[in-house]
């Protein structure tokens, strides 16, 4: 169920910042593809992933993370929250699926 799930957001994510699903799991630090990844982790664990479903989701996908990074990009997912009105925007349709 949550693989159904987490692949809803992947592409609900690829589509609004217009990424494909290959950039969105390549080792990366480029901002065009590293706000779509924190957004993935932060909508993840907001709707109840755990660190290990999350890490095994990517992992799945071909991009080997840690829980260090995902806490990472939530943190920093949560500041761009606080000013960006798009990413409120995306986090609220999100929500939805």
């Amino acid at each position: 169920m949550k693989e159904l799930r987490f692949n809803r957001y992947v592409e609900a994510i690829c589509i609004a910042f217009n990424l494909s699903r290959i950039n969105l799991f390549k080792k990366s630090k480029k901002t065009d593809d590293v706000d779509p990844r924190q957004m993935l982790y932060y909508i993840c664990m907001s709707t109840g992933f755990r660190y290990t479903n999350i890490i095994r989701l990517m992992d799945k996908n071909g991009y080997a993370t840690a829980n260090s990074t995902i806490r990472f990009g939530i943190n920093a997912m949560t500041e761009k929250l606080k000013t960006e009105r798009d990413y409120q925007d995306l986090v609220n349709q999100l929500n939805k699926i």
